[in-house]
Order: structure tokens, then sequence, then C-alpha cells
């Protein structure tokens, strides 16, 4: 049967008429929607301490006005045309379950505001009363972010425009991410009861560190003290120098063994405290601490709280000053870390008052934490970030309630997570070339790390870290704090990578050099002894290759806890239409990150997944920029 030219006519104006009524209808209905989520993600899009009930309410209006838009008609009519159908649709079902994330979000924003504004410690006891009403409000999250995920990740198909893939694709990962750490929380919240001494009492080891003298955990052990919480109450317990804890002959005690494999041989598993915190390990350092501190004393110990000057300081609240012997008005936190690291060695000149002047200092300013009360909401932002760069641990004993640590990352346990590209370095003071003495230059000395690593499209990977070390001493240290000859920077530096790397080049300055391979806690480790004399910078290289995985590629760096910040420079040249998720920006084709090193960096660049039209639309547009080979 023949069509006639007329019936040609009304078909294409028929098919005009339906396109214009389709494209009216979307930008009724889809445009304002886009506005509208839009709208709601920049009242969210600042910081969660900053955001009030306000902000909250009226990026709920914005998700409500989404929602009753996408259930109205117009919005059912365009639900059988393809492609705009399932966008719409998908637009509806993640504004709906994003609802009840921020109703239940604000509830446990509340709460936490409050324990923030606070503090959890008031007259040596932990509330823990308000650490428990946490619990339902973060229950009602951890299932309002999980529905919020599965949502996204359901309506993320091939039938979606490509912009609403990206869009769910990003809520998908941004959700998840506080999934995971909502139900950290949530984890810790089931064990706190232990924890705290609730249910039978608990005594943890507290451990002094100073990084002026570089040990693999952060600083030689100076001071061991205790600290008993029973039902939530905190009392002190006696604190000692290491001086006054090392016996003569050394015992040793039992150890990991990858622990006295690698560090025995100095000592560290014996009455010779100071070198105990070798390793980056700090769970194992915590537990060669303790059964040194039984020995010698016969204390036993659950755990361990592990704080170096900075992490001392991060305690205090700002206007609060700690007695010192010696220091008229004594010291406040942002003075603390360089009385530790360098005024008190100009302050006494007897080993023996500056050792009891710093212990002192460290003993009052928990006597002070415990007596002080309420802080405030500084003082908590201040321990959050000193537990992020490590300058707080806590350890338990117990696997169970160690594990929740780990999963927190407040533990200090270096085990490796997965077969990913990481990197860790980790400097040993070496002495300071006076027998049976080591240096306290490590304050004095900037570090600057450089990760650079070009990626293929199946996984595998060839990078090159640089590591410098700038001696910044000044004239006029004391031979106890600068060594001989005057202030030489020695360090045997450990670099931590994957198991799997292929180590292919070490260098020191640019040139070969010795280096030692070691394995421990599923980490390939590449050990360089380094001398920096004053005024000078050196630079160790390492480069090496990955192979292949399935899964993109995954860089992780670990911050040594140090007396002054490092800063890190990470450049990742990746395969076209790569994602990546975390810290930094595209630049020309690479991505780059450059920042202070004040917490754990963690990258995963993976090849895009989008399928049906969303892929589809990627392969035209890559064929129509791509350039035209002979």
């Amino acid at each position: 049967m023949r069509v006639t030219r007329s019936r040609l006519v009304k078909v294409l104006v028929g098919l005009v008429v339906a396109g214009i009524l389709v494209a009216g209808l979307t930008a009724s209905v889809a445009l304002p929607s886009v506005r509208d989520l839009k709208a709601a993600r920049a009242v969210l899009g600042g910081s969660a301490a900053d955001l009030g009930e306000a902000d909250v309410e009226r990026a709920d209006r914005y998700l409500a006005r989404v929602v009753d838009r996408l259930e109205g008609l117009p919005a059912r009519v365009l639900g059988v045309v393809p492609v705009v159908g399932p966008s719409l649709g998908a637009m509806r079902a993640v504004a709906t379950a994003a609802r009840p994330v921020l109703a239940a979000g604000l509830a446990l924003k509340e709460g936490l505001d409050d324990v923030r504004e606070t503090g959890i410690v008031d007259r040596g006891r932990v509330r823990v009363e308000r650490l428990a009403a946490l619990r339902a409000p973060l229950q009602t999250e951890v299932d309002a972010l999980a529905a919020l995920e599965d949502s996204a990740t359901v309506k993320r198909n091939g039938w979606v425009a490509p912009p609403v893939w990206d869009a769910l694709d990003d809520i998908a990962g941004r959700t998840g991410e506080l999934l995971r750490s909502a139900r950290r929380f949530d984890a810790l919240l089931e064990v706190l009861d232990d924890l705290l001494g609730n249910n039978g009492p608990r005594t943890y080891l507290v451990m002094l560190l100073n990084n002026a003298e570089l040990r693999g955990a952060g600083g030689a052990l100076t001071g061991a003290g205790t600290i008993t919480l029973r039902d939530g109450r905190l009392v002190l317990g006696r604190f000692w120098d290491n001086e006054t804890l090392r016996t003569d002959p050394y015992i040793p005690v039992p150890a990991p063994g990858d622990y006295t494999r690698r560090y025995g041989v100095w000592g560290s598993n014996t009455t010779l405290f100071i070198n105990a915190t070798y390793s980056p390990d700090v769970p194992d350092d915590a537990l060669v601490a303790a059964r040194l501190l039984e020995k010698v004393r016969g204390i036993e110990t659950d755990g361990a709280f592990v704080v170096d000057p900075r992490g001392l300081a991060a305690l205090l609240p700002p206007d609060h000053r700690v007695s010192v012997p010696g220091v008229e008005g004594g010291i406040g936190p942002e003075e603390l870390p360089r009385f530790v690291y360098s005024d008190a060695y100009e302050l006494f000149d007897s080993n023996v008052q500056r050792r009891a002047a710093i212990l002192e200092l460290g003993a009052n300013t928990f006597r002070e934490i415990v007596r002080s009360g309420s802080s405030d909401a500084a003082t908590t932002d201040a321990a959050g970030d000193a537990f992020a760069g490590g300058h707080l641990r806590f350890v338990s004993f117990d696997e169970d309630e160690q594990a929740v640590l780990d999963e927190l990352g407040v533990g200090g346990n270096i085990k490796a997570e997965d077969d990913g590209d990481r990197w860790r370095v980790a400097a040993q003071n070496w002495g300071g070339g006076i027998p049976r003495h080591g240096s306290k230059l490590d304050y004095w000395v900037r570090r600057e790390l450089r990760h650079e690593c070009a990626v293929e499209v199946d996984g595998s990977a060839r990078c090159v870290n640089h590591v410098t070390f700038e001696n910044e001493a000044p004239d006029g240290l004391i031979t106890y704090v600068a060594g001989k000859p005057y202030a030489m920077v020695r360090n045997n530096v450990e670099s931590y990578l994957p198991p799997n790397a292929t180590i292919e080049v070490v260098e020191r300055d640019g040139k070969p050099v010795d280096f030692d391979l070691d394995e421990m806690e599923g980490h390939r480790i590449v050990e360089v002894y380094l001398s920096v004399p004053q005024g000078r910078a050196r630079t160790i290289t390492i480069q090496y290759a990955l192979p292949s995985r399935d899964d993109g590629y995954v860089f992780r760096a670990y911050p040594q806890p140090l007396a002054r910040d490092a800063t890190i420079d990470i450049a990742l040249a990746l395969p076209r239409d790569w994602k990546v998720d975390g810290p930094g920006e595209d630049s020309r084709g690479v991505w780059r990150y450059r920042g202070d090193f004040v917490s754990t960096v963690e990258l995963r660049a993976t090849p895009d997944q989008r399928t049906g039209i969303p892929g589809l639309w990627d392969s035209l547009s890559d064929f129509w920029t791509q350039p035209v080979s002979d």
C-alpha cells in the first residue's frame, strides 16, 4: 500500500508536534527540578559543622518541590518517553531518598554539636550518657544513607541521560563514603562502654613521645604513665621518665616477630624504653611498651594512649596554662610543642632537670584535662585533627576493639588494607655522633614528599617517589641537641611501598645509592641512610612498577607524625576518561594535588563504567574530539 504525500506530511507534522510537546513538558518539568537540586546541593555544599537548622530546612524545601513536580501529571506523561522518563524517575527517587537523610542528619548533628561544644570530659568523668544519646539518631542516619546509596546505584543505568548518570554516580560515591563513616562511628559506640570501663575497670598506658628525636611511630618514648577508667571516671596514675624505667642490664620482653627481627638489634624490645617506638606499627609498640612497664613496675594495662607534644597541645583549651617547674606562669597550648622540642634544652642546663620538667608538663597536662571539665568546639576539633595526623593514637589490646579503632584510623595500625599503591615514610633518628646519644635535630627538618605515577588502561603503573629533607637548624644549639659534627641530621629513611612493587631505581640526590630491602605487615620496605648537613637539602628517589589490576588505581599516603608538618605533591597521569575520587583537580590530563600532609591522603582512579546511552554519548564525544590520524 502506497503512502500518499499528504499522509506522510501529517505523520511528520504529528512527530514534530509530539517532539515540541515532549520538549515543552521536559523544559517545564526537568529544568526547574535540576535547578532545585542544584540549589539544594549549594545550600549543603559547605562544611557540615557550619550547617544550621535553617539551611537544612531550606534544602529540604527544594527537594520537596522536586518530588512534588516529578510526581505530577506532566512528569508521568513523560515517564513513557525513552531517556527522559528514566532520567526523571531517577531524579524523583533520589530526591525522595535524600529527604530522610537530611532529617536524620540534622538530629545527629545537633547531638554531635552538643558533644563538640561541651566536650566529653567533665571533672574527671566521661559523659557517657551524651555519647549513648547519639546511638538512635546515628542508626536512623545509617538506614537513610543506605537507602539513598541504593536508590542512586539502582537508578544509574544505561537509559538515563549522561548528565543524570554523572549526578547519580557522584551521589552514590559521596553517600557511600558517608555511610562507611557512619557505620564506623556506630561500631565505636558499640564498644564504648568497654573502652570507658563501664563493664569493668580499664587501665591504659600513656606513652609520651618526642618528635624532635624521631622513631618510626613518630618520636622517642621519653615518658610513660597510666590512666584508669572505672564507670566513666578518670583516675590518673604515676608518670616516669624513660631513664627512671630503664634497667641495667636491659631486660627483654616478648615482642611480635617482625618487630623483633627489624628493631630488636637496637634494644627496642628491652627495658631501654626510649627505643620501644621504633616500629611505625603503633599497636606493636604499645604492646611492647606495656610489657616493659609490667616487667619493671608490675602494672598491667589494657591498651595505650600514645601522644606527642602536638597531641598534648590539642587536648588543652586555648586559654589554659599548665604548670611546669622552672617556668613562671606555666605553658599554654600554643607554646607547648616548641617548649618540648627546643626551648627546654636552652632553659635547663641539667638533663635531669629538663627531663623532669618535660615529664611534669606531660603529667600536668593530663591532670588539667581530667580536672578542667568541659572543653569547647575548638579543642574538640583540634583533638580530631591531632588524631588524623597521628599526634594522638589509641590502642586496645582486645582484638575486636582494636579492629574498630583501626577502621576509624585512630589506632596507628599499618597493616595493608589491600594491594593498592601506598607510601609511608618513616624516618629514624640515627644519633648525634655522640656514643649512646641521639640528636634532637628532627624539629629543624622540613620534609616534602612528591609522588608521580603514569597509569595504564590495565591498571598497571610506573611510579616515582621523591622525599626531600631540608636541614634548617640554626647556629647556637647546644651539643646535646645538635650533636657532632654540628647540626648534622642523620636519619635511616624507611619507605613503605606495596608488596608487589618492583623496585627499579633508588637514588640519593640523583645518583644510585646503596639500600636495603625488607618486608613487613604487607609492605615492601626500602631503607636508605641519609645525612643532611646544616643548611642543605637532600632527596631520596625511588622508582617502581606495579602490575595490572581490574579495579583501576588506588593510592594512599600516610603521614609520619612530625614536629613540623610535611607537604605532599601528587601527579597522576591517567588514561582518558578515567575518573578520580579524592582531593585535587585535573590539569591538562594530569590529576594534581598539593597540600600540607596532615592526614591520610587517598586517591582512587577508575575507568568510566557508563553503559547504554551515557556510554554511547562518551564514545561519540571521543570520536568527534579525537585527532584524525593518517
